[in-house]
């Protein structure tokens, strides 16, 4: 058989999860590849999606990932993709009294594993007394008619959620000594109808922006261009 990777690389690329959710793809910024799914880990949802929940990261996860990506390697952009379950308690029971055991049916044909995506970008702002961080999400919900009106049932739950993870973000900068420099929140969905109106391919295309860019700056410069790309800055 041949040997297709040395062992240094197998460490690094050989199990992509929430342990090792991969290498940096670009000297400027790193990429979190595990899919954040939640605001903490629940492992009774384990066996109800089918054995695949942990591919999935929760939150915390992520924002420990990005202060090591920042303080010990340097970059000035992490970036993640959020795709939370808008799950009920009745949504898991429903979904765990059935016989079947396909994960590929459980994800694929029941609305109840529909998941709401969205992007979260921290970057690095260095200011002469010292670094902060800045907080841009890219939520399709802000400019898109077509995904406010296939999650408006949820509305609530999902107002719900982004207020917790801007207080999970919040606790995590205190607890770290992290001084948030600012918030954006919104973003212009793409028109292209291969995506439009799906806020997790939505966003797999917004991320796809960035990180093929000659440089993330490009994309998100400064305030001026936040506005011009239908972000707002949010002070709560």
């Amino acid at each position: 058989m041949a040997v297709l990777a040395t062992g240094s690389v197998v460490k690094v690329l050989g199990g992509i999860d929430i342990q090792n959710p991969g290498p940096p793809v670009e000297p400027g910024f790193a990429l979190f590849l595990s899919p954040i799914g939640y605001l903490s880990w629940n492992s009774d949802w384990y066996g109800t999606l089918g054995d695949q929940s942990k591919i999935f990261a929760p939150i915390n996860r992520f924002l420990d990932y990005a202060s090591e990506a920042m303080k010990s390697r340097g970059k000035s952009f992490v970036l993640g993709m959020l795709t939370h379950w808008l799950l009920k308690p009745g949504d898991v029971e429903r979904v765990a009294d059935r016989t079947d055991t396909d994960a590929l049916d459980i994800w694929t044909r029941h609305a109840t594993m529909r998941r709401y995506g969205t992007v979260m970008i921290l970057r690095r702002v260095t200011l002469p007394a010292g670094d902060q961080l800045q907080m841009i999400w890219y939520d399709p919900w802000r400019n898109d008619e077509k995904v406010q009106k296939m999650y408006g049932a949820r509305k609530t739950a999902i107002f719900d959620y982004r207020a917790e993870v801007v207080e999970k973000m919040k606790h995590w900068a205190a607890t770290n000594a992290v001084i948030i420099h600012s918030r954006y929140w919104g973003g212009y969905p793409s028109v292209d109808p291969l995506v439009a109106g799906d806020s997790v391919k939505l966003s797999l295309e917004y991320l796809g922006r960035l990180v093929s860019a000659d440089r993330v700056e490009d994309i998100l410069p400064d305030k001026t261009g936040f506005l011009k790309q239908g972000f707002y800055m949010t002070k709560s």
